[in-house]
Order: structure tokens, then sequence, then C-alpha cells
């Protein structure tokens, strides 16, 4: 087995990361009006021991969008991003002798909170990713994936316990050919402890890939995002070797002081019997009161070939 190193360093602009100040407005209607834009610059230094040439470049993010208050339990999100249509990353290099740099609808979504039910989430639409990640962690989803269907949320707090759970159903890609759609069928469910000093949780996840096994490509490439893939009996079409239902078990501690967080991820695909799990593990610090906030985050994972689905998992990670 053939092991590749790669460091990837990113410095990134933080003054710029909030360039656009929020800014609510209150229509004629009477619903509230949120409009939001961040922008992010950034320099990355890439040393992949597989590659011959040291990869350096620079990147940008620009991002913008609205949030329509229809009426007190009916909210719309609409959202613009850079990048190239990856749903992995919405940052856009700075490359083509100065070509002008496209814009995509980045998020599309409905989010339904009814008042006699506030514990209720539901949500459909290109939506923000509803799944808790443990101190950020992309062994899984990468941060800039935003799935597309729908999900139904719950959350409770009892004294210093607390409970959220969120299920889902996603289409990941509709084949004109072929009436077994790729889709994707989710549940996860977390509970914790909160005080003045910390909050603890603990929580486990179950994303179920349908129909993926020897469906074709879904960005229609030879590119399987680090997965394994095989020839279709036609000699070209690229299709999965595997299925993926992943098994994810996470935990988090997060001090409200210091601030400090500790977290654990790990995860296992039970349609495969090797190459299967992957692990991420580490810890953030950040500034507390600072005109120039500062943030270390420290983070170690191994991740085997068929342990998660690459297209949706971090970006940064070896190329992605």
């Amino acid at each position: 087995m053939t092991f590749n190193r790669i460091i990837v360093l990113v410095a990134t602009l933080i003054g710029c990361s909030s360039a656009f100040a929020e800014i609510k407005k209150m229509t004629k209607s009477g619903g509230l009006t949120i409009f939001k834009g961040d922008f992010r610059y950034r320099h990355e230094d890439i040393d992949d021991a597989s590659k011959d040439v040291r990869r350096s470049r620079q990147r940008m993010r620009l991002r913008i969008g609205l949030e329509k208050k229809v009426s007190r339990d009916f909210n719309v999100i609409v959202r613009v991003a850079s990048g190239d249509q990856r749903s992995n990353s919405t940052n856009q290099s700075l490359d083509g002798g100065f070509s002008s740099k496209g814009a995509w609808l980045d998020l599309a979504y409905f989010k339904m909170q009814p008042m006699v039910l506030k514990e209720i989430t539901l949500q459909a639409g290109k939506m923000k990713n509803p799944f808790f990640c443990p101190g950020d962690s992309s062994l899984i989803w990468d941060s800039d994936v935003n799935p597309e269907g729908l999900s139904l949320g719950y959350e409770r707090n009892f004294s210093n316990f607390f409970v959220e759970s969120v299920g889902s159903y996603y289409w990941v890609n509709e084949l004109s050919s072929s009436d077994k759609d790729v889709v994707l069928q989710s549940g996860q469910l977390s509970i914790g402890l909160e005080n003045d000093r910390l909050k603890v949780r603990f929580g486990a996840s179950i994303y179920s890939y349908l129909n993926i096994q020897s469906s074709e490509n879904i960005v229609g490439s030879d590119n399987f995002s680090g997965n394994t893939g095989r020839l279709a009996e036609d000699g070209e079409n690229q299709l999965y070797a595997n299925d993926y239902r992943l098994q994810n078990y996470f935990a988090e501690v997060a001090f409200k002081d210091l601030p400090v967080i500790f977290f654990y991820d790990t995860v296992v695909n039970h349609r495969v019997k090797e190459q299967n799990s992957g692990y991420l593990l580490g810890f953030s610090v950040a500034s507390t009161k600072s005109s120039f906030p500062i943030k270390f985050k420290y983070s170690y994972r191994e991740v085997e070939k068929e342990s998660i689905f690459g297209l949706f998992a971090d970006s940064d990670f070896i190329g992605g």
C-alpha cells in the first residue's frame, strides 16, 4: 500500500471574512428580511509527496444571500456563491488570464418551525447541512456541502440536559436511463449536558446511500474522489464499484471560559469488508475578547478508501 503525504497550509485574511455586515430590514408587508454576505481571500501551499511539483495558489470565496421571514413560522433562504459548481467547495482559484468568475445557486430552501411545536424544524430545498459535526469535523461532510431534499429536526432542552435529532431524505443523482435514482437516507441522534462551564455531547448517525453501486459517476469523469470505480460493460462509462452505508459515532467537549473544544469522529462503511473505516480527532482554541479574533485548530485523521463517500468529504484533505 502506497502512503502519500499531503500538507495544506491555509492563510485566511480574517478581516475580510466579515467584510459584509448583516443588514436587517422590515418590508412593507411586515416581514423581516436579512441580508448576509462574506468574502475570504487565502493562500494555499500544497506539498503532495505523490507529485513532483509543489503547488502554490491563491483562492477567494464570495457568498451573498438573504433570508425572508414570510410569517411567524415560515422562512425562505437564498444564497449565491463563487466556485466551479463542485458540491464541496465554493473556492475560486485566481487563474484563467483574469477571466470573469462564475456565481452559482448555493442555497434555496424554506425552513418551517410551527409556533405550536417549536421543537420541530422542517426544511425543503437546497439547504444548509442540518447534521451536527463535532468540532466542525470534515470527516464525512465538507462544510460547503449543501444537500438537496427534505429534512426534519427535533430539539428539546430539559434543564441542563438536551436531545437533538434529525432525519433526511436527499436526492443525490437523478438518472434518466434508470428508475433507480441515487438517494441518501440519513438519521442522527445526539444527547448532552450543558452548564455555565462546559457542554458535552455524544451522538450517532446513519448515512445510507441507495442505488449507488454500479451507477454512473456523479461528476461524469473517472475521478471518484478517492472511492473505487470500475468500467461498465461497454468499456466507456465509469461506475461506482461499491455501496455506502455509513455508521458514525462522535463526541465533543467544549469549555466555555477558555474556550477550548476537544472532539472525536469515527465512521464505518458496512457495505464493504476492507478499507472501510476512518476516524478524526483534534482540538481547537479560540481567543475570547479581541478586536482581531484568532482560532487555532489541530486535527489528525486516518481515512480508508471506502470508509466515506468521497464526493462530499473535505475538499482540502488529500486534494479532495
